[in-house]
C-alpha cells in the first residue's frame, strides 16, 4: 500500500487514536507529518511481521520489495530504530542514516554495536526462555540455527538448566551458546532427513534413536565412501546433549503425570546409554580419531629463539598501541592493545592462562601493588623463587581459581600502565558499560581469549616453530623466559646475584638465546631442589 493510500486509511479509520491524531496535526506534506506517519506504518508491520513469524504462517511486509525470489524471511531482521524490517546485509547501512536514531544518546556505542544481536531482540521469542538463556540467544550469530533455537522449547529449556548450572556466569555464555548450537544443527539435519520432525522433543522418541543416529552422522560429516567423520568429537558431544535434554523432558513429563510421554522418553534415554556408542562403527570412529589427533614434535634448539622473536614483536606492538591511543583514540587502536597487554601478561603468568582472559574488570580496581601482602601456603607453594624474591616490584592480583582458592597473577609496570590506557579508552573503544570483564570485546558482553591472542602474535611475527610455544611439557621454561626478558635492570640484579652471574650478562639476556635458556633451566631447577629455609615473608 503507497504512503498516500496508508495517510488517508490512518486517517479517515484511526484518527482519534493518540498517535494519528499527533501526525495529521502537521500540515500534509510536511516532513515531520510524514515521518510519524511512516513510523506508525512500520510498527504496525512489525507487529504483524512478529505474528507471522511466531505462527509460522503468512508473509512478512518488509521495507523495500523483494524481487529475488530465492530470498527467505530467515534473511531480515528489524531495526532496532524504526521497526522496519531489511535484509540482514543491508540493516547496518540503513541504521547509519536512519531518522528514528537521530538524537539518540547512546548512538556512538550503538554504531559500534553489534546491529545483529541488537535487532535479534526484537524478534519473537520463546515462551520457555528465561533471561540468562535470552541473553545467549542474542549473543549469537543470527542465522537459521539461532533462529530455529528460539524456536524449539526443548532446546531452550536446555539451555536454561546449562545456564542455572553455571550459576549465569556470562564467561560461559558462549560455552551454553555453542551447546545449544550443536543441538539445533542436529535437529535441522533431521529434519532434512524427515520433514515431518520440527523440534527436539519429536526427536526424543524410540521409533526415531535411529533417525537421531542418521542425523548425527550428516552433522559430523561422516563420509560412507570413506567411513571416516569430519569432526568425530560431534559424535559424543551430541549424544551427551541429547541424553540431558531427554532427561530435562522426561522430568516434566513426570511431573505433568504424562505416563505415555514418560515410557517413551524413558526408553529412548536407555538407548542412548546402550546402543549410542554401537551405533557407530568402532573403526570409523578409531580412523577418524587418528586423523584429528595431530604429532606436534617439539624441537627444543627452536623454542628460545622464538620466544625471544615473539617478545620483541608483543613489545613493539604493545608500545606502538600505546603511543598511538594516547595520541589519536580509535576502536582498532584500543584492540590491539587489549590484545598485545592480554597476550603478555598469559604468557607472564604461563600457569594461569585459563583464567586470566576472564578477569573482571573490579578484580582489577581492587589490585594491590607495593603493599604489605601476605600470600598464602598454596599461593606460596606454587610461586617460584623469582616471583617470590621480586614480590614486591609487581603489582598483584588475585582470580579465584579451583576449589575456591584464590591465585596469583602479577603485573610488571609496563602491563599496569597498557591496562590504565584500556581502562581510560574504554567508553570511546564502544565497550557496554554493563561487560563485566577488564579485557573486554567491543561487541557483545564477552572477553578476549588470551590463547587466541598468542596465537595471532606467533603466527604474525614468524616463530618456526608455533604449536611447541604451546607445549605442555615446555610450560615452565617459557614463563621463566617471558619472565627474564620483561623484567627491569633493578630486577636483573637480582636475578643475577640469585644465580650467581653478572649483572651485565643478565642485561644482554633478551639478546643471546642460549644464556637465556641456561639462566632459566637454572632457575627451574632452584624451584625443584627443596629448600631448608622457609621463604621470606618480609617483602612478600
Amino acid at each position: 500500500m503507497g504512503f498516500t493510500k496508508i495517510a488517508k486509511h490512518l486517517e479517515r479509520r484511526h484518527g482519534d487514536e493518540t498517535d494519528v491524531g499527533h501526525a495529521i496535526h502537521f500540515p500534509k506534506g510536511s516532513k515531520i507529518r510524514q515521518t510519524l506517519l511512516d513510523q506508525i506504518r512500520n510498527k504496525g508491520d512489525y507487529e504483524h511481521n512478529c505474528r507471522v513469524l511466531k505462527s509460522g504462517e503468512g508473509e512478512i511486509v518488509t521495507k523495500k520489495q523483494v524481487k529475488n525470489p530465492t530470498i527467505s524471511v530467515r534473511d531480515f531482521l528489524p531495526c532496532q530504530h524504526c521497526f522496519a524490517f531489511y535484509r540482514k546485509t543491508d540493516l547496518w547501512r540503513h541504521e547509519r542514516s536512519c531518522k528514528a536514531r537521530k538524537g539518540d544518546q547512546n548512538s556512538i556505542e550503538r554504531r559500534r554495536g553489534r546491529v545483529h544481536s541488537a535487532a535479534s531482540r526484537l524478534l519473537p521469542m520463546s515462551e520457555f526462555l528465561t533471561g540468562g538463556c535470552e541473553e545467549i540467544i542474542h549473543i549469537m550469530h543470527q542465522d537459521d540455527i539461532s533462529r530455529h533455537i528460539r524456536n524449539d522449547p526443548l532446546i531452550c529449556k536446555y539451555g536454561n538448566a546449562l545456564s542455572a548450572k553455571h550459576d549465569h556466569d556470562k564467561s560461559q555464555f558462549a560455552y551454553i551458546a555453542q551447546k545449544m548450537r550443536e543441538l539445533g544443527r542436529f535437529v535441522l539435519a533431521v529434519n532434512e532427513l524427515d520433514s515431518s520432525v520440527q523440534y527436539l522433543h519429536e526427536i526424543c522418541l524410540p521409533s526415531r534413536f535411529e533417525l537421531a543416529v542418521q542425523g548425527t552422522k550428516k552433522v559430523s560429516g561422516f563420509d560412507p565412501s570413506t567411513n571416516k567423520f569430519k569432526t568425530i568429537s560431534l559424535v559424543s558431544k551430541i549424544g551427551y546433549s541429547l541424553k540431558r535434554a531427554a532427561e530435562i523432558a522426561f522430568g516434566e513429563s513426570r511431573m505433568t503425570e504424562d505416563s505415555e510421554t514418560e515410557g517413551q522418553v524413558k526408553k529412548f534415554i536407555q538407548l542412548l546409554d546402550t546402543k549410542w556408542s554401537a551405533s557407530f562403527s568402532r573403526k570409523a570412529l578409531a580412523a577418524s580419531l587418528k586423523q584429528e589427533v595431530k604429532t606436534v614434535e617439539v624441537d627444543n634448539s627452536t623454542v628460545t629463539n622464538d620466544l625471544i622473536k615473539l617478545h620483541k614483536f608483543i613489545k613493539r606492538e604493545g608500545d606502538e598501541a600505546k603511543k598511538e591511543l594516547k595520541e589519536s583514540p580509535s576502536v582498532s587502536t584500543w584492540k590491539k592493545l587489549s590484545e598485545a597487554t592480554l597476550a603478555d601478561v598469559c604468557l607472564f603468568n604461563r600457569g594461569r592462562v585459563g583464567n586470566i582472559g576472564r578477569m573482571l574488570f573490579q578484580t582489577y580496581t581492587r589490585r594491590k601493588s607495593g603493599v604489605t601482602f601476605l600470600l598464602s601456603a598454596d599461593q606460596i607453594k606454587k610461586s617460584t623463587k623469582l616471583e617470590l624474591e621480586l614480590g614486591d616490584k609487581f603489582t598483584r592480583l588475585e582470580l579465584e581459581g579451583q576449589y575456591g582458592r584464590n591465585m596469583l597473577v602479577l603485573l610488571t609496570d609496563s602491563m599496569v600502565l597498557g591496562i590504565d590506557l584500556l581502562v581510560e579508552n574504554r567508553d570511546q573503544a564502544g565497550v557496554s558499560k554493563n561487560n563485566p570483564y577488564l579485557f573486554a570485546r567491543t561487541e557483545g558482553l564477552s572477553f578476549i581469549r588470551g590463547l587466541d591472542c598468542f596465537k595471532r602474535a606467533a603466527m604474525e611475527c614468524g616463530v618456526k616453530n608455533p604449536d611447541a610455544l604451546l607445549s605442555s611439557p615446555l610450560r615452565e621454561q617459557i614463563a621463566s623466559c617471558w619472565q627474564l626478558m620483561s623484567l627491569g635492570e633493578r630486577e636483573l640484579d637480582k636475578v643475577a646475584k640469585l644465580v650467581r652471574r653478572s649483572s651485565q650478562e643478565c642485561y644482554r639476556l633478551s639478546e643471546n638465546a642460549s644464556q637465556l635458556e641456561e639462566v632459566s633451566k637454572q632457575l627451574l631447577k632452584m624451584d625443584r631442589t627443596p629448600s631448608s629455609d622457609p621463604p621470606s615473608t618480609s617483602e612478600n
